[in-house]
């Protein structure tokens, strides 16, 4: 059975170096890393962490609260970088055809 490819034709990006692709890729040309001092309250090891700024400011709300966690902010933020949603919305309609 052949499966059709599928193209890539969106992208985004959300991490410790900024919120979307553009601002991601300025940081690595600038030669940061993102990187910062582990600031969590409870560690006890002295170490570095990656963390998205702003992230714990931003929990999810209505039908998705009951599951507001860092894990799933990060991915409503990803959907929301770089038109995203959009093209993902976009893509379905276009194979509903």
């Amino acid at each position: 059975m052949a499966i059709d490819p599928v193209a890539i034709t969106a992208r985004a990006a959300i991490n410790a170096l900024g919120r979307g692709v553009s601002c991601s890729l300025a940081a690595l040309r600038r030669g940061e890393t993102g990187l910062r001092p582990c600031d969590f309250e409870d560690a006890v090891l002295e170490t570095w962490i990656g963390r998205v700024a702003g992230l714990e400011d931003e929990p999810l709300t209505g039908e998705f609260a009951p599951f507001d966690c860092r894990n799933n902010r990060l991915a409503r933020l990803g959907l929301e970088q770089d038109g995203f949603a959009l093209a993902v919305r976009g893509s379905k309609d276009a194979l509903r055809r």
